[in-house]
């Protein structure tokens, strides 16, 4: 895009505020050299008979020039208070002071604003480190931890997932395309609020909806369209098989053709389901995006944490130790964040009994 850089400075404050802090400080102390210089330069031309000044030269400028923008307190080293009615000394201290007001207001307003970002605070809400895959009642599931290591939690917590993925569509490459995931724990449907003081397990559930689902091409006919009540095909509305399971959705069938078969049923007679998963993981480099977005209840301000999730930090048949315990002083709940990322496998038998 030809003068992109243009449209960074019609929002000079928010350009600033999103660069790194040693580029700030630098940019700060030039625009008040720069200030103490100019303003030193015009003390110059100010007669010092007429005005009853002792500037005789530059340094002597400079100097007055530091007192004047930092209110030090310059006194008249010999000379009037008044500067002897003189107009011109008048208006540029008064514009010197003007100046200052307005670069030490940009200056505060800045610096506040970097070292009150979210991002600093969001360091304390700890993700897992690897997200667990599991199979419960005959569907497979993807899940991660999360958790607040700080006594006040974010107020109106909540959660979002995204899939991140490489798709190929009439044969051309569309690289980095993003799908929403629905999240089942949470709901979604009431929000997906957080209770953040104990260690919470967010649920996506890898159904024929999910942008985790295996898919491989399939004709579609004018006679036979694309049914969007048993899977997923862009740009249709992302559903959940949970929701037709619990009657939140009217499940509706339709006949289909006889050699057609939806994606919910090609999983079901795959020999190795997570194998599949796996191949169609790494061929379309999937990577899983998870915000958490909340209220700091001291600053007011937005806070969003962000974690992703390769196919190298995602475990199969694995699920998060239990990092809780009791107290026994206070009966109160003790969070060990040590045991926090820790997961273990699952043996097949107990698998079978979910």
């Amino acid at each position: 895009m030809p003068n992109s850089w243009r449209l960074y400075l019609q929002d000079p404050f928010h350009s600033l505020v999103n660069i790194r802090l040693s580029k700030v400080l630098f940019l700060f102390v030039f625009a008040y050299l720069c200030i103490l210089l100019i303003f030193g330069l015009l003390y110059r031309t100010v007669p010092p008979e007429s005005c009853k000044t002792v500037i005789h030269s530059f340094f002597q400028a400079f100097s007055f020039s530091v007192s004047v923008l930092f209110t030090i307190g310059f006194g008249t080293n010999g000379g009037d208070v008044f500067f002897g009615d003189c107009v011109w000394m008048q208006v540029v201290i008064t514009m010197e002071s003007l100046v200052g007001i307005f670069l030490d207001a940009l200056a505060i307003g800045i610096l506040f604003q970097r070292f009150a970002k979210g991002q600093a605070r969001a360091n304390t809400i700890v993700l897992s480190t690897k997200a667990c895959v599991r199979r419960l009642r005959g569907n497979y599931y993807f899940m991660i931890q999360l958790c607040e290591m700080r006594k006040h939690q974010l107020v109106e917590a909540h959660v979002r997932m995204y899939a991140i993925r490489h798709d190929y569509s009439y044969g051309q490459p569309y690289y980095f395309q993003s799908y929403p995931m629905r999240v089942q724990h949470p709901d979604d449907d009431v929000g997906g609020m957080l209770l953040l003081a104990l260690p919470s397990v967010i649920v996506h559930r890898i159904d024929p909806w999910s942008p985790l689902f295996s898919r491989k091409p399939c004709k579609q006919n004018a006679s036979h369209p694309h049914d969007p009540t048993n899977s997923y095909l862009f740009p249709e509305p992302l559903c959940r098989q949970a929701d037709a399971e619990s009657g939140d959705r009217e499940c509706r069938k339709r006949d289909c053709h006889k050699s057609e078969m939806s994606d919910h049923d090609r999983m079901e007679t795959l020999s190795d389901p997570v194998g599949d998963m796996i191949h169609y993981w790494r061929e379309s480099q999937l990577e899983v995006v998870v915000l958490i977005e909340g209220i700091d209840a001291v600053t007011s301000s937005t806070i969003q944490v962000r974690q992703s999730y390769r196919l190298e930090d995602i475990v199969f048949n694995h699920q998060f130790e239990n990092c809780v315990s009791i107290c026994p002083r206070t009966g109160g709940a003790v969070i060990d964040f040590n045991r926090f990322h820790e997961t273990h496998e699952i043996i097949e038998k107990d698998v079978l009994s979910l």
